[in-house]
């Protein structure tokens, strides 16, 4: 009899079908393996995930990108009623739209015992609800954003730990990997600690330190902007990240539930925090991490269904700096929403604080205090004490004027 373990595998499939008149139809599924051993069970997702790639091979609707991965391609018609939804004042009939085309195949590790995904892997938890669920592996259609980092930390920081707890010889399966993507950056540039990643092996392809160094140094080519010289928004976008400017797609918008979430607060939190303990700084809510500006109408504005969406977003948002941080720090965090290139984006004006400023995160119903800090174009955590101590004793706090 096989040995069963709190966790198992699901191959989630969204694919567009067509009948005999080419009416189209979304195809909605989620194949689950659990019956057999986790190895067995992971091996079984993963050639259920390849026979539906192959299928779309044979049909003509799966491309490579540059970097080696599967993109599903959409059928031309599909892009053009996309266009004209996007180009249209009905940013919701886009959403409604642009949802009923998007596909997708994913792989998940899913945690059936919650004190398991509480202790021993590395699971986001609020107010006494834990996630469970995580995506290893993707290809979706190339109208869909896909976050390699979520992979790869669900890959690293879920899936190793859980066969490790249970001292599953996983064999050559096991793998290191070097990712250069956000964790590299927020390790403070250190290849072995941030783009080093001990993984069970996937299909994906992981950027490299080229495409990574050939990014990082185009968006350091420009001088620095002094974000307080009123330099026009969009020409310090288009300058990308650096240790004063940061993008981020959404404020509340999660892209895996397509609902608001705590998790989607944090981050902001998170990088909200570096800038006031590092020299100030502007967070652009609504661009995306190449510097695209997607704006809010799609994806933060559609969770309020029409009614007031730049009044509630902004309410969120100062909802997110009382649950995050005490209220002392309003006077240094600005926020308001912008046009650009026609569409809303929230911009939020970061001024240094005189004082170290340290993150409340709640968990269950105790306060973790955590103390974050801006590097050259990411936001690092500092864990240890006595290099928390160092810090605060060797930064130059300015103080405030009178």
């Amino acid at each position: 009899m096989t040995k069963k373990y709190p966790f198992h595998y699901e191959v989630r499939v969204k694919l567009l079908a067509f009948d005999k008149e080419n009416n189209v139809r979304n195809e909605s599924f989620i194949k689950k393996f659990d019956d057999k051993t986790p190895l067995e069970n992971r091996a079984n997702a993963f050639e259920e995930f390849n026979e539906y790639l192959s299928f779309l091979e044979q049909i003509g609707r799966l491309k490579k990108s540059n970097q080696g991965n599967f993109v599903i391609i959409q059928p031309s018609f599909i892009n053009e009623i996309l266009d004209k939804k996007e180009n249209s004042e009905d940013y919701f009939e886009f959403k409604k739209v642009y949802d009923q085309y998007k596909e997708e195949i994913s792989v998940y590790l899913v945690v059936n015992d919650l004190d398991i995904a509480k202790n021993v892997i590395d699971a986001f938890e609020f107010e006494g609800k834990v996630e469970t669920e995580f995506e290893i592996h993707r290809v979706s259609s190339s109208m869909y954003d896909l976050e390699p980092q979520d992979l790869i930390d669900s890959l690293d920081m879920q899936e190793v730990p859980l066969y490790e707890y249970y001292q599953i010889n996983v064999g050559e399966l096991k793998t290191t990997v070097y990712h250069y993507g956000l964790d590299y950056a927020e390790s403070g540039e250190d290849e072995e600690s941030g783009a080093k990643r001990t993984i069970l092996k996937t299909p994906y392809v992981w950027d490299t330190i080229e495409r990574y160094n050939e990014i990082y140094n185009s968006n350091q080519d420009t001088e620095e902007t002094d974000i307080n010289e009123g330099i026009d928004l969009l020409s310090i976008i288009k300058r990308g990240e650096s240790n004063q400017v940061e993008f981020k797609p959404c404020l509340l918008y999660n892209f895996k539930t397509q609902a608001a979430g705590i998790g989607v607060k944090y981050l902001i939190a998170k990088a909200i925090c570096g800038f006031l303990n590092s020299n100030g700084g502007v967070l652009f809510i609504g661009v995306n991490d190449n510097g695209n500006i997607q704006g809010l109408e799609n994806y933060d504005y559609s969770l309020f269904h029409g009614e007031n969406e730049k009044d509630k977003l902004l309410l969120e948002f100062d909802s997110l700096l009382a649950y995050f941080f005490d209220l002392s720090i309003k006077p240094l965090v600005d926020s308001s929403i912008k046009k650009v290139e026609g569409k809303d984006i929230l911009v939020i004006v970061i001024t240094e604080s005189y004082k170290p400023i340290f993150l409340k995160n709640k968990k269950n119903e105790l306060i973790e205090k955590e103390l974050y800090i801006r590097m050259n174009a990411s936001t690092r955590q500092i864990f240890d004490i006595e290099e928390m101590v160092e810090y605060v004793f060797n930064k130059q706090w300015r103080k405030p004027s009178r």
